[in-house]
């Protein structure tokens, strides 16, 4: 992941407005079966890569019907995007299934379950909104959070949200401020008209160290990426 640059701008100008928000063979005969199986997990790989290729490309162009086709098993072997694709699918409706937050969130859970943070925070709205599960908003913010650390921008913005409103978590400016503040640094709009707002509420103090928190959680997220494979 790319390092982020945090905000800095001292000014505490900006306008107050409410904000809204709706991770050895020795025998010859075993070097043969060794290389044979490495042969077998190769042409398995490639086969699911290939069939993983063209069932996101029926996604994004909209041919749901094959797409649902080639994701299911996909989703079934265990791999984390068809399971993500499939939750939105579910969630939004008119894309080859009917419209079922019970099965939204069956998938995104399954996805989130292995770290995928766009599930993780996709499930987390869900928990907040109640869809599909019961509402619950400490689960929500639990998985925000866990998205967040991995740096997706929408997970970082609603945390930060969390923190400033005390919504399944302590309330907290400073935290909150940080999470919007990486997120406003990531291009995020929403969070950067978020963050000004409540900067005007808090102290100088408060503003420092709600920076220094961001560069310190920018240099975990970016350590963390730097160790994924």
């Amino acid at each position: 992941m790319d390092k982020v640059f945090i905000h800095s701008n001292d000014s505490d100008t900006a306008d107050r407005r409410s904000p809204r928000m709706a991770r050895p063979c020795h025998k010859r005969g075993s070097r043969i079966a060794a290389a044979s199986l490495a042969l077998a997990l190769a042409l398995a790989v490639s086969s699911a890569q290939a069939q993983s290729d063209l069932a996101y490309e029926a996604y994004k162009q909209g041919a749901y019907a094959t797409a649902l086709r080639e994701l299911r098993p996909l989703a079934e072997q265990g791999n984390a995007v068809a399971k993500f694709l499939l939750g939105n699918m579910y969630e939004t409706g008119g894309k080859g299934v009917s419209q079922n937050d019970g099965q939204a969130a069956f998938w995104y859970r399954k996805a989130a379950e292995q770290g995928y943070a766009l599930a993780q925070s996709r499930l987390g709205v869900l928990y907040a909104g109640g869809k599909g599960v019961p509402q619950d908003d400490r689960q929500s913010a639990a998985w925000f959070q866990r998205a967040a650390a991995q740096g997706d921008t929408q997970a970082q913005l609603l945390l930060g949200w969390a923190y400033v409103i005390g919504k399944g978590v302590p309330e907290d400016d400073v935290q909150g401020y940080a999470w919007l503040n990486l997120a406003a640094a990531q291009g995020d709009e929403k969070a950067k008209e978020v963050r000004d707002s409540i900067r005007r509420l808090m102290t100088r103090e408060q503003i420092a160290e709600g920076r220094k928190l961001s560069r310190e959680l920018s240099a975990q997220i970016t350590s963390q990426g730097e160790t994924i494979p």
